[in-house]
């Protein structure tokens, strides 16, 4: 199992009496504990007096993170920033004593109480601290020491902080420690030597020293103080050389801000999932879209209930394994947006799973552009009424969903004469008439289609109620009988209308539509011979 599985999903709102109580608890009951103070520049601080150590020695080389494998420094330094936001943190990691073996580490934030945070090392054995701190000894360059005054004048200095810095004893000698270092280290130094003669015991520093060639090392310098000590009065210091330690750390830094930079700049939201749920990092797209996300359930409660379900089982899919794709509604204000996010799966240096990328794309433009397409594909310009093809899709799906189906075959009778009397305007303008007098005559439920010039078909899926064709067929007529005006003129409008019922079990939509078209003809031929008899000469009459 590797460390970064074992990162801990601690919550951001413990209380700080909570944290201060477990950190206790934990110093109380682990004898292979080991405790170090870091104080808001990551650097060592003296341990608050308010925490019990049981007669624990809070010394550690470094601070911890020299002494674990290259691997897990990097996840060190990825729980120093989460113990930024998180009151605890845990994880485990691999000593240079003995790779094969994991140590706990704690992250406690008592800033509020204590200023600093607690580090925690809980080894599976008391000597494999050691053995690591002897192991990390063995690969550094060179241990110089210097001795300084109260204001860290350089007192003595041995030959190996010549072979460190490059300048001999007599060119350090009487000068203070501040002119060497780096100047974006000066003020932690400074801060830094103030802490350390306020207080007891020894204070750790990593700070960049002036070599005598103009370059910077970087040394962890380890100061104890001995000022009132009558017999020394001077403060000790010890010189390491971390350079390459630094170089990769600060590498490490570089390729983080990179890729932090890299995905802001994204024109996708990118969000990074933990197999646990918990939010590793999002870009600043991904709160333009969805808003600010610190967890799964913050995910979730982004995009609209209904989209939900799908939404979590995209995610399931993806932590087996699988690529997962959808398209969400998100309401933004009064708006609801549209955004495709598509899940793909992490996984680490061994294969496996690392966690799930979730990238998220603002596709309302393309959702609409989509609908508007499928609409225009779907549905017929001038009456508004599904066109041919989708009413003959949507009378077969009728028939597979619905028990029966009663449908209405409906002609305008006379259209013709409109057309070639008055003209095309005067046509259309009837059958968008008698498009919106159908539409206001249908159930919830029914559909309306055009499927011919001035052929328009109702499909009303059986509900529990009992068909009464007569009645739809006189329900429509009505609805239709009356002019139309259009351009000063009244132009009479009346159709003929026959239905047809589904068989038990019959899916064929054309001959369904054939058995009504059939039972329309019988009733326009009825219509015309009653209506020859009473006044053979139609009349469009002013308005």
């Amino acid at each position: 199992m590797s460390a970064r599985s074992v990162l801990s999903d601690a919550e951001s709102e413990v209380p700080v009496t909570e944290t201060i109580d477990a950190l206790t608890a934990l110093l109380a009951e682990s004898s292979n504990a080991i405790a170090v103070a870091l104080g808001s520049d990551g650097s060592l601080a003296p341990m608050p007096d308010a925490i019990p150590l049981h007669g624990r020695d809070t010394f550690l080389e470094g601070w911890g993170l020299d002494l674990l494998t290259a691997e897990d420094q990097i996840l060190f330094i990825e729980g120093l920033s989460r113990a930024q936001t998180e009151p605890i943190v845990r994880f485990e990691v691999h000593l240079l004593a003995d790779p094969d073996q994991t140590m706990t580490v704690h992250l406690f934030d008592v800033r509020a109480d204590h200023g600093v945070h607690v580090v925690v090392f809980e080894a599976p054995d008391a000597d494999i601290v050691k053995r690591s701190v002897e192991a990390r000894a063995a690969l550094r360059r060179t241990v110089a020491h210097v001795k300084r005054d109260s204001l860290s004048v350089f007192l003595e200095v041995d030959d190996a902080t010549t072979k460190l810095l490059g300048w001999t004893p007599a060119e350090l000698k009487g000068h203070r420690t501040i002119e060497f270092v780096h100047p974006d280290d000066v003020e932690g130094a400074i801060e830094s030597w103030i802490a350390l003669r306020a207080g007891k015991g020894v204070g750790r520093i990593r700070v960049r020293y002036r070599h005598k060639y103009g370059h910077y090392v970087w040394l962890e310098v380890t100061n104890e103080n001995f000022l009132d000590d009558p017999d020394r009065g001077y403060v000790l210091s010890e010189l390491v050389d971390i350079s390459d330690e630094m170089t990769e750390l600060m590498a490490l830094r570089d390729r983080e801000n990179l890729l932090a930079r890299l995905a802001d700049a994204l024109p996708i939201g990118i969000l990074h999932l933990h197999p646990d749920g918990e939010v590793i990092y999002s870009n600043e797209l991904v709160v333009a879209l969805l808003g600010k996300i610190d967890s799964l359930d913050m995910l979730m409660q982004s995009v609209v209930e209904c989209d939900r379900p799908s939404l979590d089982a995209s995610l399931k899919f993806a932590l087996q394994g699988h690529p997962a794709n959808l398209e969400v509604g998100v309401r933004r204000g009064l708006e609801e947006r549209r955004c495709e996010v598509t899940f793909r799966t992490l996984a680490n240096e061994k294969g496996g799973l690392a966690g799930v990328i979730v990238c998220v794309s603002d596709a309302t433009d393309r959702s609409r552009l989509r609908a508007e397409l499928e609409h225009r594909a779907s549905y017929d310009a001038l009456s508004g009424c599904l066109n041919r093809m989708a009413t003959v899709t949507a009378l077969e799906r009728a028939l597979r969903d619905s028990s029966q189906v009663a449908v209405a075959y409906i002609d305008l009778d006379r259209f013709k004469a409109v057309n070639d009397e008055l003209g095309h305007a005067a046509g259309d303008e009837v059958l968008r008439v008698a498009a919106a007098r159908l539409r206001s005559a249908i159930r919830l439920g029914d559909r309306l289609g055009r499927i011919g010039g001035d052929e328009f078909v109702v499909i009303c899926p059986r509900g529990d109620e009992e068909f009464e064709e007569e009645g739809l067929a006189t329900r429509l007529t009505e609805a239709l009988d009356g002019d139309v005006v259009f351009a000063k003129q009244r132009i009479p409008l009346h159709a003929s209308v026959g239905t047809a019922v589904s068989l038990p079990g019959e899916l064929d939509a054309g001959a369904v539509l054939h058995r009504a078209d059939t039972a329309m003809y019988v009733v326009k031929h009825r219509a015309h011979a009653a209506a020859a008899a009473l006044d053979p000469v139609p009349r469009h009459t002013p308005a």
